[in-house]
């Protein structure tokens, strides 16, 4: 049946081009076919009002002026609820239809190099100079894109768009409503658990704060580790092996201060018995609960580009996350990162008929880079302060893009939230098997809150800490 599909196909199309008047191809139709067709995991789009949005079209028109050969589409595929980042792009390369430029987020990166899905940049990296090196990559990023494959040599494997970190962000009006002063953020733990407890209104459904609930909860968590001294994973330089840490005492810390947050017994006005200070919601939750103003602290992403996205001054305040017990910091440092599938352009893998590998591979080069450089930033600055997000942007790239009038507008507390936590942020787990990393922390991380709800996590703080180290090591 496959043959004859296949025979019935080629006559069909012999048929076509055989018949009167459509043997002629226009300039249109050869043109067409010399571009070079790629497939980007995602692409902007030109139906949106949002500014962000907009801007990345910006950047997309003069990309397509710049290179005219080349005809971008948009990828989609299959994923599974609730781990569409994840399982999108894996499932896409099993099935034969992957996209050429790919998103690599760190803690699938090394599963997608030692899989050998990854193309190595060195080629393409060479031609870049150190300038165009530094603006492009944040030095924290270098061990996550630089790093050994299959072959045992050190290949680039993606480049980042820019730094992310993960802040404090704060409702200043709830700030107001309870006295606290909006322009002082917590700056400890200590703080941190006050202003929780003063926000937190069960009667008119208010919390202190709100985490991620679900199989990936304990991307929370990590933030108290971090800022403890714990992690997650650690590597032997020796060796290169990478070993599970999240029962340090750092770990233990943080879980037991992030259990002070969730289950601390308490009565409100009322008489009524209450579990802790904050609220754990999905994702989609949380977001309506943060913007109906029911929410007084979350942690989340401040950008390189965009410190103050899609922020209202007025309304939010950000700060780094607060010092520890032991007056130590650290939170998540992470980055959209894109890589070339390693089969870019193989006719077996495309879905889009012929194609030349070496020159889909060049076309997905030039598109990673470009999407982030120094012609794409100012594009993308010029176009957000016209739709009058001027003040929101980087003041450093308002200052080298040309638009230091806008810089006395701009919240100098936003870069050096940025920069401090920058230099104490954490690169997301990105060594082997970090794909779950999330999922196997959250394990102990619900049997303490569970055990602590059912008073089985002992009486004094000592007794606490042994079951909460003790829960650690067995996971």
């Amino acid at each position: 049946m496959r043959k004859l599909f296949i025979s019935i196909c080629l006559l069909i199309s012999c048929g076509v081009m055989l018949a009167p008047g459509q043997n002629d191809v226009s300039s249109d139709q050869v043109q067409e076919q010399k571009k070079v067709i790629l497939k980007v995991f995602k692409l902007p789009d030109p139906k949106s009002s949002s500014p962000f949005q907009i801007a990345d079209m910006e950047v997309l028109k003069a990309f397509g002026k710049k290179f005219p050969n080349i005809e971008l589409r948009a990828f989609s595929g299959i994923s599974i609820e609730g781990q569409a980042m994840d399982s999108k792009p894996l499932m896409a390369i099993a099935g034969g239809v992957s996209a050429d430029v790919i998103y690599v987020n760190f803690r699938q990166s090394d599963t997608y190099i030692q899989n050998g899905f990854l193309y190595p940049m060195d080629e393409y990296m060479a031609e870049m100079t150190e300038e165009e090196k530094e603006l492009r990559i944040p030095a924290p990023i270098w061990p996550v894109i630089k790093r050994a494959g299959k072959d045992g040599k050190e290949h680039v494997w993606a480049l980042p768009k820019g730094a992310e970190v993960r802040v404090l962000t704060y409702r200043k009006d709830l700030f107001q409503k309870v006295g606290l002063d909006p322009n002082h953020p917590p700056e400890t733990w200590n703080e941190m658990l006050e202003y929780a407890r003063r926000m937190t209104l069960p009667k008119e459904g208010t919390y202190g704060v709100i985490f991620s609930m679900g199989p990936q909860a304990a991307w929370d968590l990590i933030t108290f580790i971090w800022s403890a001294g714990g992690d997650a994973v650690q590597i032997d330089p020796e060796t290169g092996r990478w070993t599970a840490i999240f029962n340090s005492e750092g770990a233990v810390d943080g879980l037991e201060f992030y259990l002070q947050l969730t289950t601390t017994r308490w009565t409100d006005s009322e008489g009524n018995e209450q579990r802790g200070y904050a609220c754990r919601e999905d994702t989609r939750t949380a977001g309506q609960l943060w913007a109906d103003g029911k929410i007084g602290m979350r942690l989340n992403y401040m950008s390189e580009e965009g410190m103050g996205r899609g922020v209202d001054p007025y309304l939010y305040g950000m700060a780094p996350v607060p010092l520890s017990w032991k007056g130590t910091r650290g939170a998540e440092l992470n980055s959209s990162m894109m890589g070339i599938f390693s089969e870019a352009g193989d006719n077996n893998n495309s879905g889009i008929g012929d194609r030349d590998p070496v020159k889909v591979k060049r076309a997905a080069w030039d598109y990673i880079k470009f999407y982030d450089s120094e012609e794409a930033r100012a594009i993308r600055i010029k176009s957000m302060v016209e739709a009058g997000f001027g003040k929101l942007q980087n003041p450093l790239y308002l200052e080298r893009y040309g638009y230091t009038e806008y810089l006395k507008y701009t919240d100098p507390t936003l870069i050096k939230t940025f920069e401090e936590a920058l230099k104490t942020g954490q690169p997301e787990p990105y060594g082997k098997n970090c794909q779950q990393v999330y999922a196997f922390m959250t394990y102990p991380m619900e049997e303490c809150m569970s055990r602590e709800k059912s008073g089985e996590l002992g009486d004094t703080r000592e007794e606490r800490r042994a079951i909460i180290q003790e829960i650690l090591n067995d996971a």
